[in-house]
């Protein structure tokens, strides 16, 4: 029930301007900072998910074995890419449904 998708992040900031251009202002900022956030998460196609990527690199050259197959890092990525497309569609529907109710 907490999260919110772009129809919602679009409700709210609707709602947020129409009392004042400076809370809008502090929202904008919110959301930026909450999207940086997210993105050093470790989940791949993000960008903690490139670090883990190279640290998974650095410990494997550092035990002499060779550096992941281009074939695991594309299994890696595409794992992100259907676990962020997921999330999209999750909460797109949750806003939905919160708005039909």
């Amino acid at each position: 029930k907490g999260l919110s998708g772009p129809v919602g992040i679009f409700q709210v900031s609707y709602s947020v301007v129409q009392k004042s251009f400076g809370n809008f202002l502090w929202l904008l900022c919110l959301i930026t900072v909450n999207l940086g956030i997210m993105n050093l998460l470790p989940i791949p196609i993000l960008d903690g998910g490139h670090n883990v990527l190279l640290l998974i690199e650095v410990v494997r050259k550092w035990m002499g074995k060779p550096p992941p197959s281009e074939k695991f890092i594309a299994a890696f990525q595409y794992s992100g890419l259907i676990f962020i497309l997921a999330l999209f569609v999750f909460v797109t529907f949750n806003d939905f449904s919160r708005i039909l109710r």
